[in-house]
């Protein structure tokens, strides 16, 4: 979303909800989880959470893309703050179907951080990338399959 947001649109619409915090991660780790997790009895009836080594404002989030991008935009407050509508415009901008963006508005309203440390615990041989190399790695595959 963040990729499809920041280079078609003129500029970024920044609403309230873009300062909510989370602590991305990329899709190489989830998969070492998923992987380890088959093999590990200690995952059994756990909620383990899991996420990147930053803690960030998806407003930052945006920002840093558009930096490693080398894009220049500006970003303007909404007037109107409708998230609603924001979900309705990556979902044109984007493959990333309504009946996904569309739950976007509420999730923003939440704090997506990790309040545990079971997850270092029990899969301590997995290391989370920062943010910055999450996005270089996508971008690598992104240009791969366009190629």
């Amino acid at each position: 979303m963040i990729r499809y947001t920041s280079e078609k649109l003129p500029f970024i619409p920044y609403i309230n909800e873009l300062n909510s915090l989370c602590q991305p991660i990329g899709i190489r780790n989830v998969l070492s989880y998923l992987i380890l997790a088959i093999e590990k009895n200690e995952c059994n009836n756990k909620i383990i959470e899991i996420g990147g080594t930053d803690i960030l404002k998806y407003i930052d989030m945006i920002k840093i893309y558009l930096k490693i991008r080398g894009i220049k935009k500006p970003i303007f407050s909404c007037p109107f703050n409708k998230p609603e509508l924001c979900a309705k415009v990556i979902s044109l901008l984007s493959p990333i179907p309504h009946t996904v963006t569309r739950n976007l508005p509420e999730s923003l309203k939440v704090q997506a951080i990790k309040t545990s440390k079971l997850a270092d615990e029990i899969f301590s041989e997995i290391k989370p990338l920062d943010y910055i190399t999450q996005i270089q790695y996508a971008l690598q595959r992104v240009v791969w399959k366009l190629s």
